[in-house]
């Protein structure tokens, strides 16, 4: 009785953690933005190439080294109008001073509200896996509340940067997530 007492249990947690949490699914006729760090930079041409072969408009604005606070006063250029924004930050903020990393919830929800004012629904890239800390970019994407995909780990080229194969895999893993399910992808642990 106790077994049954406890999968009837984990199915009601499935039901409210899962069922509640739906996100988007990208489909043919969206248009796509992507911005970001270096991290965006690398996923563009293969989540361009994705796009394009599902009907998907897509575009891009991507600068080395940026972070939260520079994104929030310049903006993603061209990203009005989208129905999604992809966003890849929080691996330079992980970098930064304290004082830094304290703004950056703020400064992302910020940047979502600012998305959502004009129609555009944000979805977070989280940075994979690296050998410093990131929860800034998790505590950050916690408290916007928006849809996220928890990257995986993948070759690199350097400490930071996937290689141009690791960059097309995790590419076709974030739009198989996007584009064939539609849950508010994984927790981290």
């Amino acid at each position: 009785m106790s077994g049954e007492l406890l999968m009837v249990a984990a199915l009601v947690v499935a039901y409210f953690t899962w069922g509640r949490h739906k996100g988007p699914k990208i489909k043919q006729g969206d248009t796509v933005f992507l911005f970001g760090d270096s991290l965006a930079q690398g996923l563009r041409g293969p989540l361009s190439k994705l796009a394009s072969s599902s009907g998907v408009g897509f575009g891009a604005d991507v600068q080395q080294g940026t972070r939260f606070d520079q994104w929030l006063s310049r903006g993603p250029d061209g990203a009005g109008g989208a129905t999604y924004a992809l966003i890849s930050l929080g691996t330079n903020d992980a970098m930064a001073n304290d004082a830094h990393k304290a703004k950056v919830p703020e400064w992302a929800r910020s940047i979502s509200a600012a998305l959502k004012a004009q129609g555009t629904t944000p979805i977070w890239i989280l940075p994979p896996p690296m050998h410093f800390d990131t929860s800034v970019a998790h505590d950050a994407v916690d408290a916007t509340k928006d849809a996220f995909y928890v990257s995986g780990d993948y070759p690199r080229y350097d400490s930071i940067h996937p290689t141009p194969a690791a960059f097309d895999q995790w590419a076709q893993d974030i739009w198989t997530k996007l584009t064939k399910l539609r849950t508010r992808c994984l927790r981290r642990a």
